[in-house]
């Protein structure tokens, strides 16, 4: 994790940090701080698919119809 914050605070546009943030924050059930994470990876990338299908499925783990986490 501090690793990840590091290099978001270096590099605050590098939205695949952000994604792998909030993919350990998921792992942890840290699901707000992993939603946050994959919506500032969205924020910067728009287009990045593996934020948008990580939000899909961190929904659904917290409504009980998801998989893992990508």
């Amino acid at each position: 994790i501090d690793l990840y914050r590091r290099a978001i605070e270096l590099d605050p546009g590098n939205y695949k940090a952000h994604n792998n943030l909030g993919y350990i924050y998921g792992a942890q059930k840290r699901y707000e701080e992993a939603m946050a994470e994959y919506r500032a990876a969205l924020s910067i990338n728009p287009d990045y698919q593996k934020a948008k299908d990580n939000i899909q499925l961190l929904q659904g783990m917290q409504t009980g119809t998801g998989g893992g986490q990508r």
